[in-house]
């Protein structure tokens, strides 16, 4: 029963095809050919290069009308011929196309090549005695810049064909790149006998600290006002509470001072000056109001509004994991997390007002005692670190929804590149100064007290880890590549996972990198 092979297998099986053809493919009824180098079967639409013009079937010189011809040596201004060949590759196959093979000498071409679907490419060729191929050990060398695919299939149905050809892939130099030989995007491709090597991928970019920032501080308390300013029957206003608005709509609050204590009209006696107010966002034992003057033995010491607490810490950035993304374009690693934001201070506690009296003011009239200065509100979080960046991959083929056949050859992946460290947590600001108590009259009517300082503002989170940069010989989407007779698949070490920020104290390091000769993306 016939059999519906897909591209691949096709490809496959083409070359026992072909050595059932006579030298000439007119003498197979089932294709279309021309005196030209290609062949189209009139069932499958599949082309191929006609046995003469298979530099490795033969044993001669390439027959000089089988397609365009490429030495170091030559000038891409000339005609592409034998014996005034192109210089460079990319030129070559910009002028051959789909409808003549490119012969290329054993010699090294550095620059990049995009050949379009369905191109045909024979290196290893000995041009000193017409273009003739030796034997298997005899390759052209493409070397590719840093961080660029030296090597690149453009999308297409057609079937290319690639042989002799070894492809060298720098080492990638910027942070998180990558180093890929070979890059195939929908379509199809035959290689024999090639040797496709990736460099190094380079280490991911670490997060930056962010720097202390004084935007971030507290605002101070107000000071308390002094002792016969206002009416005596009312009592002296303590410092008003001070807000401080931080990232995202959170709220810190200098608890306000309490009031100076009020003379009573008739008996000429003074009212305890009132307690602080507590600082907020409120948290037990911290950013106490202080207490008011009540009578003897009241002082400072339990009059001055308590310090605020300080803000927590925002949370860590996860670490990154997963394998990443393949498409057209090349790898794509996972960034580490972005820590969360450090949350406000406390604001510190108002003080307490002290006690008015009989005959302290101008002309011996009595007077409101001394109020408390408000409390500082606490400095605003820091931010969070930002998240380290990834490693980069080291690939030898990236197959993008492509189906490919390796004849004899051999694929090898270096390092993937470490991980980027994950920034610190950017620190919070200091609280603000709480406000000074007003000025007294005296033993019998004291100077009040000073609100709390706010507490700091919560460092930001750390930033996570980013992933490690993969090591894989042959990463694919889609169908996996077929391996035919003797092909070596030589792997790498995958980068590690890049430490989480302050020193990994949370744990969130990024994941490592995955290491296989082949793997699905």
């Amino acid at each position: 029963m016939p059999t519906n092979l897909g591209g691949a297998a096709r490809l496959a099986l083409l070359p026992l095809a072909l050595l059932a053809l006579a030298a000439s493919c007119a003498s197979a009824p089932d294709a279309e050919c021309t005196d030209g180098p290609i062949c189209e079967t009139r069932a499958t639409g599949e082309r191929y290069v006609v046995p003469r013009c298979v530099p490795a079937w033969n044993d001669g010189p390439v027959p000089a009308d089988c397609g365009v011809f490429v030495s170091t040596l030559g000038d891409d201004e000339g005609p592409g011929t034998q014996d005034k060949p192109f210089r460079t590759l990319a030129h070559a196959a910009s002028v051959a196309g789909t409808e003549q093979p490119i012969y290329a000498c054993a010699e090294d071409f550095s620059e990049r090549l995009v050949l379009p679907a369905g191109a045909s490419l024979f290196g290893g060729l000995d041009c000193r005695e017409g273009f003739r191929w030796r034997d298997k050990s005899q390759k052209t060398r493409l070397y590719g810049a840093p961080d660029e695919i030296p090597l690149v299939l453009a999308p297409g149905p057609r079937v290319s064909r690639i042989e002799d050809v070894t492809v060298f892939a720098a080492a990638a130099t910027r942070p998180g790149g990558s180093s890929i030989a070979l890059l195939v995007d929908h379509t199809h491709v035959e290689l024999r006998r090639c040797d496709l090597r990736a460099g190094a991928g380079a280490d991911g970019e670490d997060g930056t600290n962010l720097p202390y920032d004084p935007e971030l501080e507290g605002s101070n308390g107000h000071d308390g006002q002094a002792a016969c300013v206002a009416a005596p029957d009312l009592g002296t206003p303590g410092g008003a509470r001070v807000e401080r608005m931080c990232e995202g709509g959170s709220v810190t609050v200098g608890g306000q001072g309490g009031d100076g204590g009020a003379i009573e009209p008739v008996s000429l006696q003074s009212t305890p000056g009132k307690a602080g107010e507590i600082g907020a966002p409120a948290v037990a034992s911290f950013g106490q109001g202080g207490a008011g003057d009540a009578g003897a033995g009241w002082s400072c010491a339990a009059g001055k509004g308590a310090p605020g607490n300080q803000g927590s810490r925002g949370i860590p950035g996860t670490g990154a994991a997963g394998f990443g993304r393949l498409d057209a374009a090349g790898y794509f690693g996972i960034t580490g997390g972005t820590g969360g934001h450090g949350l406000p201070g406390q604001g510190g506690g108002g003080a307490g007002g002290a006690r008015g009296a009989a005959s302290i003011c101008t002309n011996a009239m009595p007077g409101a005692g001394a109020s408390g200065g408000s409390g500082g509100t606490g400095g605003c979080g820091g931010s969070g670190g930002k998240g380290g960046g990834p490693g980069g991959a080291s690939i030898g083929i990236a197959s993008v929804e492509s189906s490919i056949v390796i004849w004899d050859g051999r694929v090898a992946a270096d390092r993937g590149g470490r991980g980027g460290q994950g920034a610190d947590g950017q620190p919070g600001g200091k609280g603000g100064l709480g406000g000074k108590g007003g000025a007294g009259k005296g033993l019998s009517a004291p100077d009040a007290c000073e609100g709390g300082e706010g507490g700091s503002g919560g460092k930001g989170g750390p930033g996570g880890g980013g992933l490690g940069g993969p090591s894989v010989v042959i990463a694919h989407i889609g169908a996996e590549p077929e391996l035919r007779g003797m092909v070596s698949l030589a792997t790498g070490k995958p980068g590690d996972g890049g430490k989480g920020g302050d020193g990994d104290v949370a744990g969130n390091r990024g994941a490592p990198g995955i290491g296989a000769p082949i793997r699905r993306f």
